[in-house]
């Protein structure tokens, strides 16, 4: 059976391996108590804030409780633990290189596309972490963590093990859950339960949309000599344009000052949503083209810069549908799908 990242690594690896990492920074005095707070005081961009996390409370330092919060909680945690911490952990600390090879596996292992080549990549990265948190937190290993020297072997068997997690079917579940708490009566549960997910499903049906095409915010018509020179090459003379403060497409949201991922590169190529534009039922993006200066691997961000150049594309010829958030003004937080060159 293939394996659930949900609970193998969100639910269980990541939260025990990030206590641990935690308790031998404290220890060595490498961050103190009340560092903690920059996860409570960190200013996310509007693609992360949803699933900002809960704080680090004592207890859970101590191992006498488990994490709050959600799973996606959790990912977001592990994600922007780098931007928490890495300013002032030295280089080459040895429980932040712990943190830094299991970053490595994730962005591997939650990737929708991975090639071949990777695999064996990822088993030495595997072995790696293993070896150095047993020896750095000994007795620590959990069966969680255990199941990671599989996943090389069950990836190449099965494919990328996202599509297999639970996270959808969690999603979905909490809704029961809740309904059943809530109804404080649990005389035939099933029957109530069922019968408020009906309702819900016949109300979300009746204001089914199967195309919805595009929705936008704060719209206004341009003339032709508003237009960038760009969108002049594309527009026909009467058929009108319209500027865009935000557009959604496919569940799909832009807005000005977004990043997207213009090429998938060693070193992807990235660009700055500038205007938004309507022609024709098609939505177009004019971005600032950014340079990727360098990937910082102690921060596990790409560093960019700002250039002149300039692109209109349009969201579907991009080669990854995500849009980031750019933070510190030049630095993008990955996602796993970044980091794959296929």
């Amino acid at each position: 059976l293939p394996p659930d990242l949900m609970h193998d690594v969100l639910e269980g690896a990541i939260p025990h391996v990030l206590r641990h990492i935690l308790q031998g920074l404290l220890r060595s005095g490498v961050i103190r108590h009340s560092d903690l707070d920059r996860i409570r005081t960190f200013v996310f961009g509007a693609h992360d804030k949803k699933n900002k996390p809960e704080e680090v409370v004592k207890s859970f330092l101590n191992g006498q409780s488990a994490y709050k919060g959600t799973a996606s909680q959790k990912w977001c945690l592990f994600r922007f633990f780098s931007f928490f911490f890495a300013d002032i952990v030295p280089k080459q600390n040895e429980h932040w290189e712990v943190y830094l090879l299991l970053r490595s596996i994730a962005d591997i292992t939650f990737a929708d596309k991975i090639p071949h080549d990777h695999l064996a990549y990822l088993q030495d990265e595997i072995r790696f972490f293993l070896s150095s948190f047993a020896a750095l937190y000994p007795g620590a290993i959990i069966p969680k963590l255990h199941f990671l020297i599989h996943y090389p072997r069950l990836i190449s068997e099965l494919g990328p093990l996202k599509q297999y997690w639970c996270m959808r079917y969690e999603a979905k579940h909490q809704y029961m859950k809740t309904i059943a708490q809530r109804n404080q009566n649990f005389r035939n549960i099933c029957k109530s339960i069922a019968e408020r997910h009906q309702l819900l499903q016949s109300f979300e049906f009746s204001n089914l949309e199967v195309d919805r095409g595009i929705q936008t915010k704060r719209s206004r018509q341009l003339k032709l000599e508003d237009l960038c020179s760009y969108m002049r090459k594309v527009v026909s003379p009467g058929i009108p344009v319209w500027e865009v403060g935000s557009a959604e497409v496919e569940n799909l949201v832009f807005k000005k000052f977004d990043v997207v991922i213009l090429e998938k590169q060693q070193l992807p190529l990235f660009g700055q949503i500038r205007r938004l534009y309507i022609y024709c039922g098609s939505l177009f993006l004019l971005v600032d083209v950014l340079m990727t200066v360098r990937f910082d691997r102690h921060r596990w961000s790409y560093v960019v810069d700002n250039t002149d150049e300039q692109k209109l594309v349009q969201p579907f010829n991009l080669p990854s549908p995500q849009v980031l958030d750019l933070y510190f003004g030049a630095e993008l937080m990955l996602r796993p799908e970044i980091m794959i060159v296929e």
